[in-house]
C-alpha cells in the first residue's frame, strides 16, 4: 500500500497521542499490553493480550505511547518493523509452540 507523506505525518501525530494500557500479568511473568473484555456483570475488565488472563488493578498499571510498546514485545504499524508472535522469543504460553515466535 502506498501512503502519501501527508498521511504518514497524520499517522505519526495520531500515534504520538494514543496511549495503551500496560499491566503486570502473573502467568506471563511481566508487563503486558492489556485488552478489554466484559465480565459476568457486563463490566469492562482488563485482560492480558497474550494469554487472556484477567489482570488485577495494581499500582504498576500504566499507560504508554505507541513507541514504548516495543519494550513489551509489540509493534504498532508506522512505528517500526513488524514482528511475528508476541516478541517474547517463545517464552509465553500463547505462541511458544511457534518456531517463529518473536522473529522479524
Amino acid at each position: 500500500m502506498v501512503r502519501s507523506v501527508r498521511n504518514l505525518a497524520v499517522e505519526r501525530a495520531v500515534l504520538e497521542t494514543v496511549t495503551f494500557s500496560v499491566y503486570s500479568c502473573e502467568p506471563c511473568a511481566g508487563p503486558v499490553l492489556a485488552a478489554w473484555d466484559l465480565d459476568e456483570h457486563d463490566e469492562l475488565v482488563p485482560v492480558c493480550a497474550r494469554c487472556g488472563a484477567r489482570l488485577e488493578p495494581a499500582a504498576d498499571a500504566r499507560r504508554v505511547g505507541a513507541s514504548a510498546l516495543r519494550r513489551f514485545g509489540y509493534d504498532v504499524e508506522g512505528e517500526g518493523p513488524v514482528t511475528r508472535g508476541c516478541g517474547s522469543g517463545g517464552s509465553c504460553g500463547s505462541c511458544s509452540s511457534s518456531s517463529t515466535c518473536g522473529t522479524p
